[in-house]
């Protein structure tokens, strides 16, 4: 029986096979909704842009997470979403999350809503964090290591107006010694310099200076070897190196140059190799002419 209306109803009268009964009923028919729409969308508390295709977009600015909520036009209608590999179940009318974004992302969160009568439609949700990478550096450090895991700090520093030092990030070098390092601008300030600083224990550290500031450019400092010996860590390698290495034989730390577990001849042979030498610092602009 088909209904045209939400909610119909009918009378239906039961006479008795001698007519001296008549009982009368009421059949009450309820159709189940079709609407899978949507009342809204927001995203920090903001209502997401709706587009042409009828899916949603909203750009926001970088925090850990952004509360997510989303409402259908009918309460009885249940609603879901999805992202990455994380997927909530249906809750009917109104759902909330707390979703993480990291600097830069776009993500696509798939929202799904069951109509009462069991049609389903899916939305797209996309969420870009407009946080803009205005400065990408990467590059390959080599050790001394017999493994050949090349493992390493890179520093990265602003250089301020008053000329201090700023440190904004830290991260380490794969084992193949190769390194990305991102920075992302949240001011848009002009001619900003930065210099990256390369460490570890044992070696002389190694500087590139005048990085400059230029939105969306990578930065490629190429490859460079640490030089083992620095023990003492004086920024040169010298006499009170090769004693301190001489009373560490057998041991590790930071005179185990080699990293093959102990302090010995070949660590020895690394240090009288690399002994006079300093730190080095460099500018970028005179890695670039040697490419």
């Amino acid at each position: 029986m088909p209904l045209k209306e939400q909610n119909q109803n009918y009378v239906i009268k039961i006479t008795s096979a001698v007519g001296s009964v008549t009982n009368e009923y009421n059949l009450v028919l309820e159709k189940k909704s079709q609407d899978t729409s949507l009342s809204y969308v927001k995203v920090d508390e903001l209502e997401a842009f709706k587009t042409e295709e009828g899916n949603y977009t909203q750009t926001v600015q970088y925090k850990e997470k952004h509360p997510v909520v989303i409402k259908t036009v009918d309460d009885k209608a249940k609603v879901k979403i999805s992202y990455k590999d994380v997927e909530l179940d249906y809750v009917q009318g109104k759902i909330t999350a707390d979703i993480p974004l990291e600097k830069g992302e776009v993500l696509e969160v798939l929202v799904t809503v069951q109509s009462e009568n069991g049609d389903e439609q899916t939305y797209i949700l996309t969420i870009t964090d407009d946080t803009q990478i205005k400065l990408k550096i990467k590059g390959k450090i080599l050790t001394e290591n017999v493994n050949g895991e090349h493992l390493s700090d890179i520093t990265l520093y602003k250089i301020t107006n008053e000329g201090t030092e700023q440190k904004l990030k830290q991260i380490k070098t794969e084992k193949d010694g190769t390194f990305e390092l991102d920075l992302y601008e949240e001011k848009k300030e002009e001619n900003e310099k930065y210099k990256l600083k390369v460490t570890k224990l044992g070696n002389l550290s190694y500087t590139v200076t005048e990085i400059t500031l230029e939105k969306g450019k990578e930065i490629d400092i190429g490859e460079y070897k640490l030089i083992a010996g620095d023990i003492v860590e004086n920024g040169a390698i010298t006499i009170d190196d090769l004693v301190n290495l001489n009373s560490s034989f057998e041991k590790t730390g930071a005179s185990d140059l080699n990293e093959d577990g102990k302090t010995d001849e070949a660590d020895r042979s690394i240090l009288k190799k690399n002994y006079g030498k300093k730190a080095k610092t460099i500018s970028y602009n005179a890695i670039k002419s040697q490419n």
